[in-house]
């Protein structure tokens, strides 16, 4: 909507592009001598455009809950021009009410980057899904080679296809103060042992995000190992675009297709908003939040996140979870930037999407 406004007064003023919308000018009135609350590579000076968070371990605390402070401080941001982008591997129908409480902007990445959902309506953007006729043949083999202890689920759009109960338990194990698997059980729909791909070949979904395992006791790389060759073999033998990664659930795992991650969904996001990398900032915590915390201009890990997103982080929070680290550097944000320098950069976003659109529509006529 609001795109379209400023095409339709450009259109009606008869003017060239405004010089407001060249981001790249210095401004008069912007806080040049404040301390950057930024990254290594972010461009110093420029305010971010678009803040991209995970959820559970991130932005929620340990009891799953999203604080009034961290949802006050995200209003904030988008209040003035910015862009709340949510990127979690919680599947699409139980994340609405998350996103309306952030104010969410425009899209909300989920099921680990395989589903891009439009805020406007509630509708799938974009799925990268696997078809059902693979998805079937994987299941069958991994049946038979999985260990013991081991629950394997099926995440399709609307619903989670599970041997049993057993595996919404063991979610809620992994992490048990956010409480993954209670919230998406109600999701659930039990197949009994062993009939987890018939049951699926039977659905009538026409594909799947992902096959997901957990084991009582093993870790995710464990488990990564034990899979890994039954993947491989079939991406062999039938050319397969999947492969083994990390859910995002510790001691989860889950067969996905390759190019499906945070950081890929989230550079679709950004071209539809037509949001350099350089102006996003991305706050994790896991194994599934790496690859997006290199894609970004500026990538934060919270004191809680595993060693190995540390390591690739622009910088690590003070704080954890549990202590609104993201509000907080949400807050450092908006005391950096003034509220009038944050909705220039933001109408000069809006500027080079009418310019996409311009293009677009001159290019097929």
């Amino acid at each position: 909507v609001d795109l379209l406004v400023v095409w339709a007064l450009r259109r009606k003023k008869g003017r060239g592009r405004p010089a407001v919308w060249d981001d790249q000018t210095r401004r008069q009135g912007a806080s040049t001598s404040a301390p950057q609350a930024l990254g290594n590579h972010a461009h110093s000076g420029d305010c971010p455009l678009l803040l991209a968070i995970d959820c559970d371990g991130t932005l929620l605390n340990e009891s799953g809950k999203l604080t009034d402070r961290s949802a006050a401080a995200l209003k904030q941001f988008a209040s003035r021009g910015g862009t709340v982008v949510l990127a979690t591997g919680t599947p699409a129908r139980a994340m609405k009410p998350m996103a309306e409480a952030v104010g969410s902007s425009a899209y909300v990445i989920c099921s680990s980057g395989a589903v891009i959902m439009s805020t406007r309506g509630w509708a799938p953007k974009i799925q990268n899904t696997i078809p059902t006729g693979v998805v079937v043949r994987i299941v069958r083999q991994l049946e038979h080679v999985v260990p013991p202890g081991t629950q394997l689920a099926v995440e399709a759009s609307d619903h989670w296809y599970v041997q049993s109960a057993q595996f919404f338990v063991e979610l809620d194990r992994a992490m048990p103060g956010a409480k993954l698997g209670t919230r998406i059980s109600r999701l659930g729909k039990i197949v009994g042992e062993g009939k987890l791909a018939e049951s699926f070949e039977a659905s009538g979904e026409s594909g799947a995000v992902h096959i997901l395992a957990i084991h009582h006791t093993m870790s995710a790389e464990d488990l990564m190992h034990k899979l890994r060759s039954t993947v491989e073999d079939d991406v062999k033998a039938h050319r397969t675009n999947v492969e083994v990664k990390h859910a995002g659930a510790p001691r989860g795992v889950a067969i996905g297709s390759q190019s499906v991650h945070k950081a890929h969904a989230l550079q679709q996001v950004c071209e539809l908003l037509q949001v350099p990398p350089s102006r996003v900032v991305a706050f994790g915590d896991n194994m599934n939040d790496l690859e997006m915390l290199q894609w970004a201009g500026t990538g934060l890990a919270v004191a809680n996140a595993i060693e190995p997103l540390k390591q690739v982080a622009d910088r690590v929070l003070e704080f954890t979870n549990d202590q609104d680290a993201v509000a907080r550097e949400v807050e450092a944000i908006l005391d950096t930037h003034t509220e009038a320098e944050m909705l220039r950069s933001s109408l000069a976003r809006l500027g080079r999407q009418v310019e996409a659109l311009e293009a677009k529509l001159e290019s097929s006529t």
